[in-house]
């Protein structure tokens, strides 16, 4: 596997022979520097599973990876899009699918930001096609790596010393490579152990600012039109920014890793071990784990089944276990830890032996708003108690915008829905995506975003986990019945919330847990009555509207009035024009009106005047108020 005992003359001799070089990809599958493996819980690596998959070689190429013409390449790109699809669109062969494939391959090509911009567009499937949603999720990150002396160098200049001195070995060619960072295989002299290091490509970060400013750009002007301004560009650029600011600086992964270490303690899900004093911002060092990627046994199960079978057996693996405890594990770093893995595709989950699982790549790792939290436990819960009425409710508190007046129509329709998803997943015979919990929360959203419910992007942060998480349990555990899990799970989670409130130590800290959710829960009693409180919210829209009508009357009439006035000031006050100006009806009414002085008619014109115009500034904050 080409892995050496690397010392500055061997490096400087590989990169003069190979500008361009390639490795399989197999290789970060399973890595081996000589002697034995230094895994720390080595009883738990499985053996290889032994079936041709067909990975694609990374490519190195000592180029660099930004330039100030970027952001002309990726304005370039999208023009060139627009007039395909214009292209396709006048012939009529324009398809949601079609656009998705080209839409995909324009994303992979740019890489980076806009790879996790069309991964977020896949989950809009309230918004977009189903099929343009499809082809967005099979976005796949270009394997091509960067100068193996580039790498090296960037090591020993934030390391601060020479890697020889680092480590026992290091295998200079990169065995897994993304768009934002590349990863080599080494052995720690420190301890003798293997490792990974993980270096941040050269420019990216440049890179992802001058392409964060063309989706800036673009979701300022998208935002002025009502259909882009109900998915809320903006706050999906703040979340963009958050994404990469935490993705491109290693201190942020560091922090995740040690804090998931120790909150998934019991979890039977492992985390790997870092080490801070070979870590910097742009290299992070952690514990080589040696076990078999999820994605390779997806691929491994269509190619040769019956081997899968064998290795399974071989390693005491029963899959619908590792599909419950990964579920279940997601659930716990969710709702009792706030810090979970917000990239659980199978890529980044490793199978060991004994149903055993490793997470890795802790770039991506959420936490969520506190009462935003309560308040989606709580749904989570009336989904299991199958209570969807509080469910939907719950749900709508969620929003940031409600439309008052369709809400009994936007809630029973909810309802539904939610009630036919949850008979789905009682039907082991239907197709798994049927019955995913990633289908059922796209049909939610589907619904809302018809009604003009708007949700928030943080929504998305844990739909977008349950999508990935998706793909694996498919084939772990393709007959999940997430309701019974779900119902499960809460059971469980009271009987641990009980036990560690009589631990010792822990009583006075319960009690005050205790009076903290009291707390929380009164502040929540207001939505206890929030089908009463939506329904006033309605009576106060119609009453608004009511109030907009006749203050439109009044205005008519007085505007009626204001002009009969003007022409009694014509008549009386203004000779000249007196003669021109005769009407036998509208002489009769006028006849009527008393009689004023020239300055105070005038007075009284401007005065209704100025009446009118405040009545007209009425009537449209009254109906704007009635659109909310």
């Amino acid at each position: 596997m080409n892995v050496l005992t690397i010392d500055r003359r061997t490096a400087a001799r590989l990169i003069a022979q190979a500008p361009r070089v390639s490795r399989p990809k197999v290789i970060r599958r399973l890595i081996t520097l000589p002697g034995a493996s230094r895994m720390e819980r080595a009883y738990l690596e499985p053996t290889r599973l032994g079936i041709p998959l067909g990975h694609k070689p990374i490519e190195v190429i000592d180029t660099p990876v930004a330039s100030r013409w970027d952001s002309f390449i990726a304005v370039g790109a999208f023009l060139g899009l627009f007039f395909r699809l214009l292209g396709l669109r006048l012939i009529g062969r324009r398809t949601p699918t079609r656009t998705g494939r080209e839409l995909r391959l324009v994303f992979e090509r740019l890489g980076g930001l806009w790879m996790k911009v069309g991964q977020l567009m896949s989950l809009r499937r309230d918004v977009l096609p189903v099929e343009l949603c499809d082809e967005l999720a099979q976005l796949q990150h270009r394997a091509i790596g960067f100068s193996p002396a580039e790498a090296m160098g960037h090591i020993e200049q934030e390391l601060g010393a020479p890697i020889e001195d680092l480590f026992s070995n290091f295998d200079p060619m990169p065995f897994a490579a993304a768009s934002l960072s590349q990863v080599h295989a080494a052995r720690l002299r420190d301890g003798d152990v293997d490792v990974v290091v993980k270096v941040l490509r050269p420019g990216v970060r440049e890179k992802l600012e001058r392409d964060m400013r063309i989706l800036r750009f673009a979701a300022f002007r998208l935002s002025a039109f009502r259909r882009f301004r109900q998915v809320r560009l903006k706050d999906a650029v703040s979340e963009f920014e958050q994404i990469f600011r935490e993705e491109t600086d290693y201190r942020y992964e560091l922090n995740n890793m040690q804090g998931m270490r120790k909150s998934m303690r019991g979890h039977k899900i492992y985390i790997p071990r870092p080490y801070p004093k070979y870590s910097t911002s742009s290299v992070i060092v952690m514990e080589r784990i040696s076990g078999v990627l999820m994605s390779d046994y997806i691929k491994a199960c269509a190619v040769d089944p019956d081997r899968v079978d064998d290795w399974l057996q071989a390693n005491r693996i029963d899959p619908k276990k590792v599909g419950m405890r990964l579920l279940t594990s997601f659930m716990r770093q969710l709702f009792e830890n706030n810090l979970f893995h917000a990239d659980l595709h199978p890529g980044n989950i490793v199978l060991l032996r004994d149903s055993r699982a490793v997470l890795i790549d802790l770039g991506s790792v959420g936490t969520l708003d506190r009462e935003f939290l309560i308040l989606y436990r709580g749904i989570q819960r009336a989904m299991a108690e199958k209570d969807f009425g509080k469910a939907v409710d719950l749900q709508l508190r969620l929003c940031s915008h409600v439309p008052v007046r369709t809400m009994a129509e936007l809630r029973s329709d909810l309802i539904r829905c939610m009630r036919t998803w949850s008979g789905k997943t009682k039907i082991a015979q239907l197709a798994f995506r049927d019955r995913s919990v990633n289908t059922g929360a796209a049909e939610v959203s589907q619904v809302m975003y018809r009604y003009g419910a708007e949700q928030t992007w943080e929504f998305l942060k844990i739909a977008r986990t349950l999508s990935t998480l998706d793909a694996s349990l498919e084939y772990l555990y393709p007959g999940m019945d997430y309701t019974k899990i779900l119902k499960g799970y809460f059971k469980q989670a009271s009987r641990r919330g009980i036990a560690q409130l009589i631990r010792k130590g822990t009583i006075t800290r319960g009690i005050g847990s205790i009076a903290s959710t009291l707390e929380e829960y009164h502040l929540l009693l207001g939505p206890v009555l929030r089908s009463s409180a939506f329904n006033f919210e309605a009576a106060i829209s119609k009453m608004s509207r009511i109030g907009a009508i006749v203050t439109k009357v009044m205005a008519v009439g007085l505007l009626l009035t204001t002009l009969a006035f003007g022409y009694k000031y014509l008549k009386t006050h203004e000779q000249n024009m007196a003669e021109h100006v005769h009407n036998a009806f509208l002489d009769t009414i006028v006849d009527h009106f008393p009689h004023m002085e020239k300055g105070w008619s005038i007075i009284v014109i401007l005065g209704s005047v100025i009446v009118l115009a405040m009545a007209h500034r009425v009537v449209k904050e009254l109906l704007k108020a009635d659109r909310k």
